[in-house]
C-alpha cells in the first residue's frame, strides 16, 4: 500500500475499531523524533533514504504495520515517514498523529534553550546553509469521531550533507534507548576503581521502579528532576537536562547570578557569575563522603552512560570516570551538519 496520508486515515479508522478507551499520553516530543528514523543496517529497503526505527518506537509498544508506518494501540497514536528526493536535495517527513493536547509540544518548541526560530504559529526551524530542521503543527484531522492532532518534522538537506553522527554507512544511527519522558524511576548508585586500570573508576546507576531513598522524574525530551533527602533529613531536588541517542548525556542545572564589581574609573559594571566545574571526587571514598549533598548528584549527573536493559523495570546506566578529570556534556541541540569531503 503506498504510504500516503489518505491512505494513514484510511488504515487508521480500520484499526480503531479495535481500540479500548484506555488513558493514554502524548509519547513522543520534539528531542524524541530525531530517533524515530534511521538509515542504520537498511536491507531490502531498495534505497530509501530512511525507515522507522523500529528498536525505538517498540520500546513504546508500537505495532509495525510496515517499514514506514507504526500504531500504537492503546494511544491511538500513529507514526509515518515519508521521503522525497530530487537531483540536489533529500526531504524526509516523519508524521505523528496524536490525541494529545499539543500545549507541551508546542511550548518545548518555544524553549529558548531548543533555539528554534519560530516562523509563525504553527511552523518553527533550525535553518542551516546546507541542512533545514522544521516542526510543523499541521491542520487537525477527523477519523471517525475521533480529531488528531498532525504534527510533522521535516528534514531536508543537501544530498552531499554528512551530519555529526555520520559514518561511511549511515547518516542516522540506530538509537535503542527507552524514551524517557513522563517517566519516572528510583536509583541507587555504584562507584567502583576498576581492577584494571588505576586511574579510572566505573559508575553505575541502577534505575529500578522499586521505591528507594533517590527519585528521579524524566518531566519531558530535555528536563528531569532528581528528588532526595540530605543529610539533615530534609527533602532537596536537582534539576538538570539530558539526552538520549546511542547513549545518555546527563547535564545540571547551574542558576548563575549576577555581581557588580567597581572599575577603576569609578563606575560600575553587571557580570554574569561563570559557571564553575562540575564538582570532582577523585575516588568512590571521596564521593562518599559527599553522599546526599548537591554536589554528590552533580558529579554523578554531569557525565554520559551507556544503557544497559536488564527488564522493563530495570535498567543500568554505566560510565568509565577518569581520576583528575570532570566531565560535562551538555545534552545537544540539532546540530549543524558538515560537507562530505
Amino acid at each position: 500500500m503506498l504510504v500516503t496520508e489518505k491512505n494513514i486515515l484510511k488504515l487508521l479508522l480500520i484499526l480503531m475499531i479495535g481500540f479500548s478507551n484506555m488513558v493514554f499520553s502524548q509519547e513522543f516530543y520534539p528531542m524524541n523524533i530525531r530517533h524515530l528514523f534511521t538509515d542504520e543496517e537498511m536491507e531490502g529497503t531498495n534505497h530509501k533514504i530512511a525507515i522507522l526505527n523500529e528498536d525505538y518506537l517498540s520500546k513504546k509498544r508500537f505495532q509495525k504495520i510496515n517499514d514506514s508506518l507504526y500504531v500504537q494501540p492503546d494511544s491511538k497514536e500513529i507514526v509515518f515517514l515519508s521521503t522525497l528526493k530530487n537531483q540536489k536535495t533529500n526531504r524526509l517527513t516523519v508524521n505523528y498523529l496524536t490525541t494529545s493536547n499539543l500545549d507541551a509540544f508546542k511550548k518545548r518548541l518555544q524553549d529558548k534553550e531548543f533555539k528554534l526560530e519560530k516562523v509563525n504559529e504553527n511552523l518553527y526551524q533550525m535553518k542551516f546553509k546546507d541542512v533545514n530542521n522544521q516542526f510543523l503543527i499541521d491542520k487537525d484531522s477527523l477519523v471517525g469521531n475521533t480529531k488528531f492532532h498532525h504534527l510533522k518534522f521535516i528534514l531536508t538537506y543537501d544530498k552531499e550533507t554528512q551530519f555529526g553522527s555520520s559514518t561511511n554507512k549511515y547518516n542516522f544511527p540506530k538509537s535503542k534507548i527507552y524514551p524517557f519522558q513522563n517517566t519516572i524511576w528510583y536509583f541507587t548508585v555504584d562507584y567502583s576503581e576498576s581492577t584494571s586500570y588505576p586511574d579510572e573508576s566505573e559508575m553505575k546507576i541502577k534505575l529500578t521502579k522499586e521505591k528507594t531513598a533517590n527519585k528521579i522524574e524524566f518531566t519531558d525530551d530535555v528536563h528531569y528532576t532528581i528528588t532526595y533527602t540530605d543529610t539533615s533529613n530534609k527533602t532537596k531536588i536537582c534539576k538538570g537536562t539530558y539526552d538520549n541517542g546511542s547513549s545518555i548525556g546527563f547535564d545540571y542545572d547551574f542558576e548563575g547570578h549576577e555581581k557588580t564589581i567597581k572599575n577603576k574609573n569609578g563606575t560600575s559594571t553587571k557580570i554574569s557569575e561563570m559557571r564553575p566545574l562540575p564538582p570532582s571526587y577523585n575516588s568512590p571514598a571521596e564521593l562518599n563522603q559527599a553522599k546526599n549533598t548537591l554536589p554528590y548528584f552533580q558529579f554523578i549527573f554531569s557525565r554520559s552512560y551507556d544503557v544497559i536493559y536488564n527488564s522493563e523495570n530495570d535498567i543500568n546506566l554505566i560510565g568509565i570516570i577518569h581520576s583528575g578529570y570532570p566531565m560535562t556534556e551538555a545534552p545537544p541541540s540539532l546540530p549543524p551538519a558538515k560537507k562530505k569531503k
